[in-house]
């Protein structure tokens, strides 16, 4: 249904980056694969914390250079930029280092359920930079991440009060979306896309 596009390969020095960047990427993978076993789940934890603090760090420092302060961003090194018009969010979509803001919203609600669901107050720190990052995302992927995780952690045996404190925390987000006015902009991602094709075809999947 897409017309036929005439597509120019060549090499310069952002494709150097890229593969750059995937070799590190493979590099820790196999990193770890390699010493699976070794790291105990504090040191695996600060990981995760220092992952989410480097990328939250480099996404703000994107959606800055983006929206006009005289910071340059390495565009080909971090993340391919495709997909990045979607609905007219361009400029207000902050990519965390991902191939997609979708990614990103994605991964971080996952994280946001997890640690939600641990009910540990050492990460409170890690817990709001979270937040942040998922509400900045702007993603209707990360919504409906979101809500499947809080509806999975909601059904599954556990504390009380662990479920209680999550669905405050939730509650606060939703305040704070909704003043901010980016839950009007994240109810209209997830119906446009409840609405198309895609979500169409999705949503039976998710159903099945």
């Amino acid at each position: 249904q897409y017309p036929a596009q005439t597509v120019t390969v060549g090499f310069g020095a952002g494709h150097l980056l890229k593969i750059f960047s995937l070799f590190l990427h493979g590099s820790v993978l196999l990193i770890l694969t390699c010493t699976k076993g070794i790291f105990t789940a504090r040191q695996l934890m600060g990981c995760v914390k220092l992952t989410v603090l480097v990328t939250v760090l480099i996404g703000l420092w994107e959606t800055a250079a983006k929206n006009g302060l005289p910071l340059p961003f390495p565009e080909g090194f971090f993340y391919n930029n495709a997909g990045y018009t979607l609905k007219g969010l361009s400029g207000q979509r902050t990519n965390f280092t991902f191939a997609e803001p979708s990614y990103a919203g994605g991964f971080y609600a996952a994280l946001l359920v997890a640690f939600l669901a641990s009910g540990t107050r050492r990460n409170q720190g890690t817990l709001l930079l979270r937040f942040i990052a998922f509400s900045l995302s702007l993603a209707g992927t990360s919504a409906v991440t979101l809500a499947a995780g809080v509806a999975l952690v909601l059904l599954l045996p556990g504390p009380r009060r662990g479920k209680l404190g999550m669905v405050t925390a939730l509650a606060l987000l939703a305040v704070g979306l909704f003043a901010s006015g980016y839950l009007q902009l994240y109810w209209q991602l997830v119906a446009g896309k409840l609405a198309s094709f895609s979500g169409q075809e999705r949503l039976t999947g998710i159903l099945y």
